[in-house]
């Protein structure tokens, strides 16, 4: 699970490695909810990339199969 720390932060938690303001980092879901609950982060989502139609293809032409 993905969080992004709202404070510097270092702990237990994160076995004492420190993290800045705004960083994203990826943990197992039990330490994340632990930090989401304590205070110093909040869950990460990452936004979805927005699906575009596809563009019909154009009308082939057949070529005719004639002699000059």
């Amino acid at each position: 699970m993905r969080v992004c720390f709202l404070t510097d932060f270092r702990g237990k938690l994160t076995r004492e490695n420190y993290y800045v303001t705004g960083q994203v980092v990826e943990f197992e879901p039990a330490t994340a909810q632990a930090l989401i609950d304590e205070g110093p982060a909040v869950a990460f989502a990452e936004p979805e990339p927005e699906i575009t139609p596809a563009l019909p293809k154009p009308a082939r032409r057949k070529v005719s199969g004639g002699t000059r």
